[in-house]
């Protein structure tokens, strides 16, 4: 066994989590190492023989690193942290051995200003964010070079009173799908753009008046998404499968109606479903194949057999 961290001598000071990128020798991790109430970003190699703070120490006293990646192909690590005191958090990229670190977001307008999180393209070129950086305190969706350069904001100005962008996911290197609220405050569709050229196409229609969108995944042929939403006629949670033309491929309709779905792709496509009653305890874990038909009732519906998430 290696420890990878030095000895933390008490219990406040503690590690948080970590990433491990075996091909670069790397491991980060956020720790407290002296025993603050921030979290900092170190670095050690895999066999444990190095250690080492990858920022600069953080002027503001309860500077604290949020979310954080590492590319590879860059060999430079991104960031997001409150690092000066009046921010509440900002992104940075920043060589692995501590130097050149620099701020990728463009200037904050806004007090409440704050990146909720980025993404890496696969080849870690680019960074793709979002979070509330203007006067609009809408969250926006921008996307720079990780070295800096060409920076870029991809959604439109947005109007006041709307949350903005919520998430975000790849399609391929050069598009995205989003979702925003920016069109009907407080309900959220799906949008796709390209990186390179934004040009907003908007590939969900929800019913304005019946449909709330919960959560979607990218499915693993990139080509299609996987939509959970609240209809408030009844059944009331059901998924679709949707082309990124916004054309539907299949809706699953559930035996009876349910308040709990839990779901999945594998890497072939095939979707598995956790559907669950609450209130009678009417449980089922489905397989579906990637057409929506139904493959496999891996556990039976039945009532009083509640299924652990």
């Amino acid at each position: 066994m290696i420890r990878l961290n030095p000895v933390l001598p008490n219990s406040s000071r503690r590690v948080i989590d970590y990433k491990v990128y075996s091909e670069s020798n790397l491991v980060l991790y956020r720790a407290n190492q002296d025993g603050a109430f921030s979290w900092e970003l170190f670095a050690s190699s895999i066999e444990g023989t190095n250690n080492w703070q990858v920022h600069p120490d953080f002027s503001y006293v309860n500077g604290s690193v949020g979310k954080y990646d590492f590319s590879p192909e860059q060999g430079k690590v991104v960031y997001v942290a409150n690092a000066e005191i009046g921010t509440k958090g900002e992104i940075f990229a920043i060589n692995t051995d501590g130097s050149n670190n620099q701020k990728l977001n463009p200037a904050m307008t806004n007090a409440n200003a704050y990146i909720f999180s980025f993404q890496l393209t696969s080849d870690g070129s680019q960074v793709v964010f979002y979070g509330d950086t203007d006067t609009d305190e809408a969250n926006d969706l921008h996307v720079v070079n990780i070295d800096g350069s060409n920076p870029r904001k991809i959604t439109p100005t947005l109007p006041v009173n709307v949350k903005g962008v919520s998430k975000f996911n790849f399609i391929d290197d050069n598009r995205i799908v989003f979702e925003s609220d920016h069109l009907s405050s407080g309900r959220s569709e799906l949008f796709i753009t390209p990186l390179d050229a934004p040009l907003l196409q908007k590939i969900s229609n929800f019913s304005v008046n019946t449909d709330l969108l919960l959560d979607w995944e990218v499915g693993p042929d990139r080509e299609s998404i996987l939509i959970h939403f609240l209809s408030l006629q009844a059944p009331f949670h059901k998924l679709l499968k949707m082309s990124l033309n916004g054309d539907i491929v299949f809706e699953l309709t559930p035996e009876i109606e349910f308040d709990y779905l839990q779901y999945q792709f594998d890497s072939l496509g095939n979707i598995f479903v956790l559907e669950r009653n609450l209130a009678s305890g009417w449980s089922a874990l489905t397989k579906y194949n990637p057409d929506g038909s139904l493959h496999t009732r891996l556990v039976p519906k039945s009532l009083g057999a509640q299924i652990s998430s």
